[in-house]
């Protein structure tokens, strides 16, 4: 069955490591490409809570499920002027309002203001040491480049300066702040326990004067001090027109209509119909199945260009210890937590949860079980075997366990064969290391990200890249390579490519 288009933007774009905007087509107008793989992230989370535990859902639910994710994601319009002021609330256990009031009162006339919304520069004045600009308004650590520290985004208020709310949900603490004289919010989240959830802190600072507003995302790596004196250093100042220097922001009007339509276009045109998330695949659909050592083609982007290329897996090797790996390449952090002195990994604990809404109840911890950590290493060769010279391949593949039972396959929900339990609704890797199956090592960079592409691959030659992966144990028998980087699901594309049978 044909699936809607927002679940493959999501995974074409998780796939390549970041937000393509023009491969987005006409699904929305152009938007900062850190909103888009925020966005991503949290509409490829709402999909999951709403597939795991079965391989159908409606259509309906889904676009609902999309159109509260990108809700949550921050469609928030603030004031223009400074009678208004931004405030916060508590809705239920652990949700928190934020809006803004217009003389002490909630709910004026959205739209009775529209003002031009002209470009403006940031000026960063103060980042912690050691802290450094990765990525246009994104900051981390040198040490730790790609992870943590803080990802800002602006919305530019075109649609006026009347209050929008916006329900954020699982916060721990929440207050009002003054950061330069602007009005803010700083919320922290609670810690269910989800390991992979770095950023458990956010800032929103509202900037009438320019009608702008920001969105800080704070990661683990930054206290909460630092963060706010971070936010009280920044400042926007006018910008030319058609300045290549301007803050990435969004219009708000276009982005909110944006959301709004598409959702609603999905909920319209399907009605109940059902949509297949697919769970399982038959044993023809997984006929295109390679082993290591043989040679076969795949797509994939030359920068931003699709092209073919040959793929083969080399060489797999399984270590308990990685006292060998190149930290250079690895969190070098995470691994000093999940190892003893002599690098031998530490055994995990997976936790079985049943989801919370984040307003009334968190997720729940139901139950667990203990395995140990291996490192799957693998060396790939991509091959050029055209006539020209290919330049920033993309390479994403991921790793998962897929069990076999008769004449049909399906992906590994967390428990083994004859061991599944429907009392819960998903299983959660408490080890630092594990990334769902994603790279957690790869020792070849390039593109203008410096992270998953091989810089160029020269016709007729052979590129070779070693990358890696941490896996529980008891997953090694199930374990397959997914050259597309998909993964969670099969889809068209990784069928069509096929998986290569690393089991072990």
């Amino acid at each position: 069955m044909e699936k809607i288009r927002i679940m493959k933007q999501v995974q074409r774009h998780r796939n390549e490591g970041s937000m393509r905007l023009e491969d987005m087509g006409n699904e929305f107008p152009e938007m900062p490409e850190e909103m888009r793989e925020m966005i991503g992230q949290e509409v490829a989370k709402q999909i999951r809570k709403g597939t795991q535990r079965s391989s159908r859902m409606s259509k309906r639910s889904l676009a609902v499920l999309v159109l509260a994710a990108t809700l949550a994601l921050g469609m928030t319009a603030f004031a223009g002027v400074k009678i208004y002021q931004m405030q916060q609330k508590p809705v239920g256990n652990y949700g928190v309002s934020v809006t803004v009031d217009k003389n002490g009162e909630q709910g004026q006339s959205a739209g009775s203001e529209n003002p031009t919304v002209l470009p403006v520069e940031l000026a960063v004045g103060y980042l912690p040491e050691g802290m450094v600009e990765t990525e246009e308004q994104k900051y981390s650590f040198a040490d730790n480049p790609g992870r943590g520290g803080v990802s800002i985004c602006f919305y530019g208020m075109d649609t006026g300066d009347d209050a929008f709310e916006i329900l954020d949900r699982g916060v721990a603490d929440s207050e009002q702040i003054q950061v330069a004289g602007y009005d803010g919010v700083y919320l922290e989240y609670e810690n269910t326990g989800d390991t992979a959830a770095e950023f458990r802190k956010k800032i929103y600072v509202s900037y009438p004067d320019v009608h702008y507003v920001m969105e800080m995302y704070v990661g683990s790596d930054v206290s909460k001090e630092e963060s706010l004196k971070i936010a009280e250093h920044i400042k926007l100042t006018p910008a030319a027109e058609n300045s290549d220097t301007a803050v990435k922001a969004f219009l708000w009007s276009d982005y909110l209509a944006a959301a709004h339509e598409e959702a609603e276009k999905e909920a319209a045109a399907s009605g109940e119909a059902d949509v297949q998330v697919k769970l399982t695949a038959s044993a023809s659909e997984m006929a295109n199945m390679h082993g290591v050592g043989e040679e076969f083609e795949m797509e994939t982007f030359f920068g931003n260009d699709l092209g073919t290329i040959s793929v083969t897996v080399k060489d797999i090797a399984v270590y308990d210890n990685v006292s060998m790996l190149d930290t250079a390449y690895c969190n070098e952090d995470f691994l000093t937590q999940e190892t003893y002195e002599n690098g031998k990994l530490k055994d995990t604990t997976i936790e079985f949860v049943n989801f919370g809404d984040g307003v009334e109840r968190l997720d729940e911890v139901v139950g667990e079980k203990t395995t140990g950590q291996r490192f799957v290493y693998l060396t790939l060769a991509y091959t050029n075997h055209g006539s020209e010279d290919i330049k920033d391949v993309l390479f994403c593949p991921s790793v998962s366990p897929i069990v076999s039972e008769g004449d049909s396959y399906r992906i590994y929900q967390g428990s083994l064969p004859g061991a599944d339990d429907a009392s819960w609704d998903y299983a959660r890797d408490k080890s630092l290391l594990m990334k769902g199956g994603e790279m957690s090592y790869y020792d070849v960079r390039g593109g203008e990200r410096g992270n998953n592409y091989i810089p160029e691959i020269k016709a007729g030659e052979t590129a070779e890249v070693h990358v890696g992966y941490f896996v529980n144990e008891d997953e090694l028998p199930y374990l397959y390579l997914d050259p597309k980087g998909i993964g969670s699901e099969f889809t068209e594309e990784n069928l069509a490519a096929g998986f290569v049978d690393i089991r072990q």
